[in-house]
């Protein structure tokens, strides 16, 4: 910092006042200079207006006269509105005294702001002071309950945007995900307030949907008996008695049909069929539980499949069962109407129950593949059609996507004459650990069409340590008996 700004900061009188002032002297106040300067320039108006007087006589000097008016007439001016300033400080009230609040008697220190309530002394008592240990003892409390409070906000804020994540997978028919999401919000939650239950009624409505009526009829256990718009609502309280009816029934249908359910053993359909009609006239168990006749007649359908009856008889009995139904377990009949038709090649009619199915729940996973065979196994082969449905199947999920969408992928690339594609998608899939006997057909199908023998022999080595072999169509591909086409699009192939 120069002299100017030194001077600048340390003295804030006017340089022109303070200029005629001698370190030997002793040091003037600020109204004694300004009466010095008033005298001073007194002195020189006299003066000046003397010469003024003394040139107006001599007509030799008139221009000079001028100018000397010009030159000095504005310091004439200039001290007359010093002695107008003077006067107003003269006459100007008296500037108010201010007492320090703290101690009544030293006046403010204005240097802290004009309204600053305490002197100087006082100010340094003040910011002296030592801290307190109650002061710190009350200040770690506060930072306590906040980060306590923080916590428990956090931890709700989370459980919360689960429940929002819920309703939004809820609303846009992922079942899978919104059955996640509401069961994590309950876990999250002690109290069973408005909120909370509206989540369980949900995840009832979700599982019921779904069929699964065990974890369904738990959900209405567990909440009904506290809380009566579940316990006694009739839509939740009669699932327990549907449960308890499909148990008893699925048992006695085990007994009576179980050998040929699970067998590829030939059996006589009617002879079968009438020991499910057997269970009808029974109508229920020895324990008094009464059968479903829904289920019984589902399981004739499983029986005509099994046994390989025309398909127009199963749609039959299908829509026989959706007749009995009433819309409330689709879940029993809706698929398996898609796969009967995608099996005959009919894809306006898989097509449509499929959409059905889809108002219910997008995320039917093995449901994709078997409506995409509607698109192989008619008259005309659609492998465009076929990627339209690998697409929505992927999306339908958006963390891992559809279990089995790659499958189809690969069906369609293969169809389009795309093996590296093909072989990229059905790695991926049972890369995963899908070794499903579908899959590994596949796979072992994809690595023959690009020549990877390394790829098909580790799949006949997998099925030979499973106690079995790689599927037929697959080994006359393989022998040039069939063409890839003839294997894709055959039926009753072994993918």
């Amino acid at each position: 910092m120069d002299d100017f700004e030194k001077k600048d900061l340390q003295n804030s009188e006017n340089e022109s006042g303070s200029a005629g002032i001698r370190p030997e002297e002793e040091e003037k106040s600020p109204t004694q200079v300004e009466d010095d300067l008033v005298k001073e320039l007194e002195g020189i108006r006299d003066l000046l207006q003397n010469e003024l007087d003394s040139a107006n006589d001599e007509a030799e000097i008139t221009v000079r006269h001028e100018e000397v008016l010009d030159e000095n007439g504005e310091l004439i001016q200039e001290l007359d509105e010093i002695d107008e300033e003077s006067d107003d400080e003269e006459t100007g009230e008296p500037k108010e005294r201010r007492i320090c609040a703290c101690c009544g008697e030293n006046e403010c220190d204005d240097s802290f702001g004009e309204d600053y309530p305490y002197c100087a002394e006082c100010r340094k008592l003040m910011t002296a002071s030592p801290v307190h240990v109650g002061g710190i003892l009350m200040a770690i409390v506060m930072i306590v309950v906040a980060g306590a409070s923080l916590f428990f906000c956090a931890k709700n804020s989370s459980g919360y945007m689960t429940l929002i994540d819920a309703e939004t997978a809820y609303s846009e028919k992922k079942l899978i995900d919104a059955a996640t999401s509401y069961n994590s919000y309950l876990q999250s939650v002690s109290s069973s307030d408005d909120v909370s239950l509206k989540a369980v009624k949900s995840l009832i409505e979700i599982f019921s949907s779904m069929g699964y009526y065990n974890d369904a009829s738990t959900l209405v256990t567990t909440y009904g008996e506290s809380n009566p718009s579940i316990g006694k609502n009739e839509k939740y309280s009669k699932i327990p008695e549907t449960y308890a009816s499909f148990l008893a029934t699925s048992s006695a249908i085990n007994s009576a049909i179980g050998d040929v359910i699970n067998s590829n053993e030939k059996f006589d359909y009617d002879e079968k069929a009438a020991e499910l009609d057997k269970l009808l006239k029974e109508g229920k168990d020895k324990e008094g539980t009464a059968y479903s006749e829904i289920f019984i007649e589902y399981y004739k359908y499983v029986l005509m499949s099994v046994a390989k009856v025309d398909s127009s008889k199963q749609i039959e009995q299908l829509l026989k069962v959706m007749e009995l139904d009433k819309g409330e377990n689709p879940w029993i009949y809706m698929p398996n109407l898609v796969s009967v038709y995608a099996n005959e090649g009919d894809s306006e009619n898989a097509g449509r129950y499929f959409e059905e199915c889809m108002k219910v729940n997008i995320q039917e996973s093995d449901l994709y593949m078997v409506y995409a065979n509607a698109f192989r196994f008619g008259e005309k082969v659609d492998a465009d059609k076929i990627l339209e449905i690998a697409d929505r199947a992927k999306a339908s999920w958006p963390s891992n996507a559809a279990p089995g969408y790659q499958q189809i992928y690969a069906v369609a690339y293969l169809l389009k004459g795309d093996g590296e594609n093909a072989m990229k998608a059905i790695e991926e899939y049972v890369g995963q650990g899908n070794y499903t006997v579908s899959a590994c057909n596949l796979y072992a199908l994809c690595s023959l069409y690009v020549k990877d023998n390394d790829g098909y022999q580790k799949m006949v080595d997998l099925f030979k340590n499973s106690g079995s072999s790689i599927g037929k169509t697959i080994v006359k591909y393989k022998n040039g008996k069939m063409t890839l086409e003839e294997v894709l699009t055959d039926n009753g192939g072994d993918i």
